[in-house]
């Protein structure tokens, strides 16, 4: 009888101490959201230093992700006017680059974080 009310204390404090651990790791990744990385893990020796994998932060904020998509979606379809459509552009560059949006389209593409802009 006393190991079993023993036991289940243990249970209990253990289970305390996980649920209050993983609750600081979810305040500790909800105020780091402006780094949307976690962890990232590069081989030694890689020339361009790009990770071989990443784990996000599910906090992040995602609309630099968005916009880019929605720009990168713009292009494929053709639209490039609408999707240069900024006021500070000068004209001339965007028909440039509208120009060589023709002759050479964006068939795909795929985001990713640049290891120069993230904070370590």
């Amino acid at each position: 009888m006393a190991i079993g009310f023993r036991l289940k204390g243990i249970v209990s404090r253990v289970a305390v101490f996980l649920g209050a651990l993983l609750l600081g790791i979810m305040a500790y990744l909800y105020f780091a959201r402006a780094d949307p990385a976690v962890y990232r893990h590069t081989m030694k020796g890689n020339p361009v230093n790009e990770p071989e994998f990443t784990i996000f932060n599910p906090f992040r904020d995602r609309l630099p992700e968005r916009t880019a998509e929605a720009f990168l979606e713009k292009l494929k379809e053709g639209r490039c006017p609408e999707a240069l459509d900024v006021p500070l552009l000068p004209r001339d560059y965007k028909e440039d680059v509208c120009e060589r949006e023709r002759r050479l389209p964006l068939l795909a593409w795929r985001l990713r974080i640049d290891q120069t802009m993230v904070p370590t």
